[in-house]
């Protein structure tokens, strides 16, 4: 069970590097009912985890500078959170090295939004450990 705040929608923390592509996927999360954390760099996105413990999906940007330091990070902080890496690149080599890491799963740029809605879906289905 997710230790939920006050409010009681899905929370999501967007670590992307590219302000309007952080910003636009924000916009549609916030449209879609979530509650959403913004992060540019490894260090917002630990101010962000520490403010909110709740966070349930964490998007992480492959060409963020420390994003292999983020992946852990977040799992070790939000143990139950779904964890989805995004780049431009769709190489086995950065699908594999994710999946060592931990990443759930990993969505090619540009994004198109319902895949990732449906990408949430299917990681929040699969038996994570609890928070």
């Amino acid at each position: 069970m997710h230790c939920k705040s006050m409010d009681d929608r899905t929370s999501v923390l967007i670590a992307e590097r590219d302000p309007s592509a952080r910003s636009s996927l924000a916009e549609l999360f916030r449209a879609s009912q979530y509650r959403v954390g913004e992060a540019a760099d490894y260090d917002a996105v630990v101010t962000q985890i520490k403010k909110d413990s709740s966070i349930e999906v964490v998007l992480i940007d492959i060409a963020l500078p420390k994003w292999r330091s983020i992946v852990p990070y977040a799992k070790h902080n939000l143990p139950s959170a779904a964890i989805i890496a995004m780049g431009t690149v769709n190489l086995n080599a950065i699908v594999n090295d994710c999946q060592s890491l931990g990443v759930h799963e990993y969505l090619l740029k540009p994004l198109i939004f319902e895949d990732v809605m449906q990408a949430i879906s299917r990681v929040m289905k699969r038996e994570r450990p609890a928070g």
